[in-house]
């Protein structure tokens, strides 16, 4: 459990308001958010009286259909002037900035999310032109193509018709394009070198109930953002929280935002986990037996440079694609280039699909057999078209509307319906089956592998009676998302329990607060699955991450919208007054 109530001498290298875990795209839609003055119309809150009514635990959609769009115009000169206003309030960030700390192993807005998708050579994005971290519109990205005349090669038209669900969009960015963008935020908002280069090991919570300088001077609501503060306690009747780093930093914050990606675990199979334990003394057997999440591991080594967090001179240039592309390293892939290898990838989602063609294309003599568990579904974006179009507001509202929240994990399983490809991936996996090196097993279930100690290779058995021979297996089975297991949030755990305050979990997902604390006595805030019992289905895409960040901003009281008391949309619409419940008025029974 944390440190006692009694007052407590520590050195600290930083004592902020905010301390945000992660530099991903959800991280940063929070901190742009948090420095953006204008309040974006359509932001997906329950309290946005333009798009939502909200009667107890009761939550309606505002429009059907189109109903929404007559709040924004799509002129770019409104976006550029928007954009203009954002960057001239320098001095109102950096005031805010020097309240907040971002903490995250690659040292560097966004590395993760890159080494990922070079490591299995993503070439577009699996969402529209419209997702995206910029607080300002979602059209910004859209402007952005169009102003650095990258939009007829970088903003693909994706594979739908419009439909009475959807009208759009039918673009989704390159993930060139889309980085570049994201740079140029991070540039826009001065965040540039704001990325403490650790990874956060611990939240210790501090008691209260006083917080005083080493002076005895009352500092209540005043932090200096100096290093070594000396003694704090906390005057407040919620604790604060220390971060403990592994370079051995530590860093009091009031407010923790929790934006570390899925914090799920790797969902081996049954016989993955007992294959693993049977041969984990043979080398060779462990480095071919391998889940996604082992591919595609964290760059930390080599994250200690990175030229966009230093300068904005590269933002146009690949000099940062290159330093990424460099560091990228796949396990697993020691294949005799002459020989006739064969890979087994287990799984029928969008990752399966990624990693058959990195292998196909980096080994030319390597074939490669796709397992499933059932038939190859094909689907443009990662949620059902009625998630992402028209009727999107009355579906979430709906969802935020069930009281039982084993109903909304059951509705969030349902809105997923199991792993699935996009059309421009099958398209090219057809062409390696059309040639002879890649097989589709659909309907398949791998039920055992055996390693062969002579050949170096697996005997793996499937449930329709085959037995093949492989010389290496990559599981692509997705992650578990299990709060009740996640290390990060120890010592929280203990200390609510101590307090009779137990987190509430349903299906390995933590029941959060409507500002998406973990409880309302714990200024922690969580974004990404982990939130989704809030947020709704998408919580761990883009468009989720924009969502959190609203409901986050709104809670911490902390950027230059706290003046704000109107939703100021883009065609001039001043009427419209903010709702005056707070969203945690709007609690929901579980």
């Amino acid at each position: 459990m944390g440190p006692s109530s009694e007052t407590r001498t520590t050195k600290y290298a930083q004592c902020v308001e905010l301390a945000v875990v992660g530099a991903g795209p959800h991280a940063l839609s929070l901190m742009t958010k948090i420095l953006e003055p204008r309040v974006d119309p359509l932001e997906e809150v329950p309290c946005n009286t333009s798009l939502f009514k909200v009667n107890g635990s009761l939550v309606k959609a505002r429009f059907e259909g189109e109903g929404p769009a007559r709040l924004v115009s799509s002129k770019d000169s409104d976006l550029r002037r928007f954009e203009h206003d954002s960057r001239a309030n320098a001095k109102g960030r950096a005031s805010i900035l020097n309240r907040c700390f971002v903490a995250d192993p690659s040292g560097c807005w966004m590395r993760q999310w890159e080494h990922q998708f070079s490591a299995l050579g993503i070439p577009m994005l699996r969402s529209p032109i419209t997702a995206h971290p910029d607080p300002i519109d979602g059209d910004m990205l859209r402007k952005f193509a169009d102003e650095t005349k990258r939009r007829g090669a970088d903003a693909i038209e994706v594979d739908l018709s419009r439909t009475e669900q959807y009208h759009g969009p039918f673009e989704a960015p390159s993930t060139s394009l889309f980085n570049a963008f994201c740079h140029s935020v991070v540039a826009r908002y001065g965040l540039e070198g704001r990325v403490h280069g650790a990874r956060v090991s611990r939240l210790v919570p501090i008691p209260p109930p006083l917080l005083i300088d080493l002076d005895g001077a009352d500092r209540q609501g005043e932090l200096s953002p100096s290093c070594n503060c000396g003694d704090w306690r906390c005057r407040d009747d919620k604790p604060w929280f220390e971060l403990h780093l592994d370079d051995g930093t530590l860093v009091l914050a009031k407010n923790v935002v929790v934006a570390t990606g899925s914090l799920g675990r790797p969902a081996l199979p049954a016989w993955a986990i007992k294959a693993r334990d049977i041969y984990s003394e043979f080398q060779e057997a462990a480095q071919t037996l391998l889940h996604s999440n082992d591919i595609i591991a964290r760059p930390d080594e080599a994250a200690s440079t990175c030229s966009i967090c230093s300068t904005s001179s590269s933002l146009a240039s690949g000099q940062h694609q290159a330093e990424i592309k460099a560091a990228v390293t796949l396990p697993g892939l020691h294949f005799n280039p002459g020989g006739n290898d064969v890979l087994l990838v287990v799984g029928g989602g969008l990752t399966a699909g990624h990693l058959a063609l990195r292998a196909l294309r980096s080994h030319p003599n390597v074939r490669v057999v796709i397992a499933s568990r059932r038939p190859i579904f094909q689907r443009q974006f990662d949620l059902d078209l009625k998630w992402m179009g028209l009727q999107r507001k009355t579906y979430i509202s709906r969802f935020w509307s069930c009281e039982s929240m084993a109903e909304r994990r059951a509705i969030l399983k349902e809105s997923k319906n199991g792993g699935s490809m996009t059309p421009e991936v099958l398209c090219d996996l057809r062409k390696y089956e059309a040639c002879g090196r890649l097989e589709f097993l659909q309907s398949a279930e791998v039920i055992g592998a055996h390693w062969e100690c002579d050949t170096c290779n697996w005997l793996v058995s499937f449930d329709v009676g085959d037995e093949r021979i492989f010389n290496a297996i990559w599981c692509a089975t997705g992650t578990i998302t299990d709060f009740g297991t996640e290390k990060l949030f120890d010592d929280l755990r203990q200390y609510s329990a101590a307090r009779g305050e137990n987190i509430r979990v349903e299906g390995g997902i933590p029941c959060l607060t409507e500002d998406l604390r973990l409880a309302e006595n714990l200024n922690v805030f969580i974004m990404g699955n982990a939130a989704a019992l809030r947020v709704g289905p998408g919580a761990l895409n883009l468009m989720g991450g924009k969502a959190a960040a609203g409901r986050i901003a709104e809670a911490l009281h902390l950027g230059l919208r706290d003046s704000e008391n109107k939703w100021t949309a883009r065609d001039k619409r001043q009427g419209r007054r903010r709702c005056s419940r707070t969203l945690r008025k709007i609690q929901i029974r579980g």
